[in-house]
This record gives structure tokens, sequence and C-alpha cells, in this order.
């Protein structure tokens, strides 16, 4: 007993002084977390997260990851998503099919996987996802137009993604003879269940909220549970459907006139930050050396194809048909410029002030939300856009899904 709870209270202790090195070092708090993780598990042998939670392990992560998805999204409001909504449709579409095709092209014919199995590879690695998304932008900080493709793109490609790889999978596990109206069937039952779910879960929330039926010291805990409840619930009807269903739910709220979101999102964040700081070192930990000597130069080399091949050559392909203005001002990190369709995606992150028009704002920015003036100020203070507004006119920002230090 005595040793879990060291083990436990290790694993807060050490996940927030990463945060806070992350932060001192002005460095992405993924980087430390998964080394202290790497550490304590295989390297060291400290830390055995799946013997020690048993069963529980893997449901206890899905509902970290679903509260984190559900934080993000209540930053998705269509205001700020109107001047970048065509890029954004293009990387969750044809990002993802790049992405997919390609890293199931390099699968089979680098690490000699079958077909089958590459094109479920492929679908796997689709998904970025808030938990990666978000700890970059509280360090990069970039525009407030990147940031909303970036935000926006991160989070809604979650639930595509593990729609797409739940798919694939039971397409294999049917075997020979399967058919396409099988995987049809899955896909309707999937999304039809996570956005009835989703859509259900955040009436009723907006409600209770609206009516104020919750009283203010049981508002934050009662989301979560309300929250964690859709997730199971629609998971258990449908597998992986409870990602779509927290996410439709978040942004289903993000686009009412509720005044108690923005204490809401403050709660959220803050947990949300603790759930990426734990998650991290569990996951890492969670890997074996019999697992890592399964790796070797091909594996290297097919990493090296993702992070430097298919993943930026998704960005280029979207933005030839975009007005000049959208490429100057929300896709300098997209590479969308003609100087730029050489380079990578996120891999340069050219956010030179001034160099595409574009002026960086010193500060982060919270999320736009129904009476929020920005942090720790009035409005302009925290709360100006990074550049000018469409027309013309200076105007609130739309924000990021996060705030750095």
């Amino acid at each position: 007993m005595h040793n879990e709870m060291v083990v436990i209270a290790g694993v807060l202790a050490v996940g927030i002084i990463c945060q806070w090195l992350a932060w001192r070092v002005k460095l992405p708090a993924i980087l430390p977390l998964l080394a202290a993780g790497f550490l304590a598990g295989p390297v060291l042998g400290w830390l055995h997260p799946q013997d020690s939670l048993g069963h529980l392990f893997f449901p206890l992560v899905s509902l970290s990851v679903a509260v984190i998805l559900f934080e993000g999204a209540l930053t998705l409001t269509w205001r700020e998503v109107r001047s970048v909504a065509a890029i954004v449709r293009n990387l969750l579409t044809l990002g993802s099919l790049i992405s997919w095709f390609g890293g199931a092209i390099g699968a089979h014919y680098l690490m000699g996987l079958s077909w089958p199995l590459s094109f479920l590879f492929g679908a796997l690695i689709i998904v970025t996802g808030p938990t990666v998304i978000a700890p970059l932008l509280r360090n990069v900080r970039p525009t407030a137009n990147i940031a909303s493709v970036l935000k926006w793109e991160g989070i809604l490609i979650d639930p595509i993604g593990a729609l797409v790889a739940v798919l694939v999978f039971e397409f294999i596990a049917a075997g020979v003879g399967a058919r396409w109206e099988w995987s049809l069937g899955g896909f309707i039952r999937i999304v039809a269940v996570g956005s009835g779910f989703g859509l259900v879960g955040g009436y009723i929330l907006y409600e209770l909220l609206r009516r104020f039926l919750i009283p203010d010291y049981l508002r934050d805990v009662a989301t979560l549970a309300i929250v964690t409840c859709v997730f199971a619930f629609s998971s258990t009807l449908a597998s992986e459907s409870g990602l779509l269903a927290v996410t439709v739910m978040g942004v289903l709220l993000a686009n009412t006139d509720l005044r108690q979101l923005r204490e809401i999102w403050y709660f959220k964040e803050k947990l949300s930050v603790l759930l990426i700081s734990t998650l991290f070192i569990l996951l890492a930990a969670n890997i074996t050396m019999d697992d890592l000597r399964l790796l070797d130069w091909r594996s290297l080399v097919l990493l090296a194809v993702i992070i430097l091949v298919l993943r930026p050559s998704g960005r280029p392909t979207q933005c030839h048909r975009q007005p000049a203005a959208a490429q100057r001002t929300a896709l300098p990190l997209l590479d969308c410029s003609p100087r730029h369709r050489s380079g990578g995606g996120l891999l340069p992150l050219r956010l030179r002030a001034g160099g595409d028009g574009i002026r960086r704002s010193p500060h982060p920015h919270p999320p736009h939300l129904p009476g929020h003036r920005g942090y720790g100020g009035p409005a302009g203070e925290h709360g100006q856009m990074a550049g000018p507004a469409p027309g013309g006119q200076r105007g609130r920002s739309p924000g990021l899904p996060v705030h750095g230090g």
C-alpha cells in the first residue's frame, strides 16, 4: 500500500516538475515528461503502470483523454474558424488521407507488413490530438489564425483518426470475405451514437447551467461527471464513439451564450495540465525493453518518412486554392506561400515577426468565451488580436486553447 502511494505521489510531483522545467527552458512539456517516464519505466524499472493499475490502466487513460478533448472543444467557436474553415477542412480530409495512405505504403515497403496491417498502421498515425498540440502551443505561441488552424485540426482529428482506426481494425478482424458494407454500417453506428450522446449531453448540461439548477460549488465537478458519463456510455454502445461524443458536446457548449463557461474552462484547463503531466509519464513508462528491441533501422527510416515527408506534404496540397490573403495571414506555419512550399509543415515554425505581414502577440490568448475580457486585466491587455481583424478593424482574439506562463 505504501509503495503504491509513493508511486502515485511521485508521478504527480515529477509531472509538475517537468512542466516547470519546460516553462523555464522554453521547451514543449512533452519532451521532459516522456524522458521522465522512459527513465522511470524501461530504463530503471521503478514504474510499471499496467502492473500497478491492472485492468483499470487503459480505462483511466481513455477517460483522461476524454476530459482533455472536451476542454479543448470548449474553445472551438464558429466565429473563430470562419476565416480558416477551408484550411481546417482540407487538413482534416486531404491531410488525413496523405498520412493514412502514405503511412500504409511506408509500413508495407519499409517494415514488410502485410497490406491490412499497413493500412491499420496508417490509420493510427492520422491522429495528432490535443494532448500533443496543447503543450506545443503553450511554448510556440503562434499568431491567432495559425493557432486556430492547429487547435481545430488537433482536436477534431482525434475522433476522426480513432474512427478510421476502429473501422480498419474491424474490417481486418472480420477476415476473408468481409464486405465494405459492414465497415460502412460500423461507421454509421459510431457517428450516430457519438453525435447523439454529445448533442443530448451538451443540451442537458446547457439547460442545467442556464437555469442555475447546479450551485456554483458543484458546477465544475458536475460538468466533469457528466462528461465522463457521456464518454463512458457512448463508448459502451459503440467502440471509440466516446471521443466524438465529448467533442460534439464541447463544441455545442462553446457556441452558446453561457457565461459560466469561463469558470468551467479554467477548471478544465488546470485539470488537463495535471492529466497531461501524468499521462505522458505513465504511457512512456508502460513501454518495455522487449518492445524497444523490436525496433531497428527500418523503424527509424519510417519515422523519418512520417515526420519529414508525410506530415509536411499534407500541408502545401491544402493551400493551392486558398486566397492569397488567407495564405498570408493564416498559414505561414503550414508553408502556403510559394517561397515556403519546399519546407515542412510544423518543422520550420516560420514565425518571424513581420516577415509575413503578421504581428506576433507577446502574450498567449485565453479562449474567447462569453463575458471574457482577457487574463489579468481589461480587454486589450491580453485579449487583443495578434493582427488586424477582417475588415481592417482590430478585434478580439479568438484565442488559444492553452496559455503559458
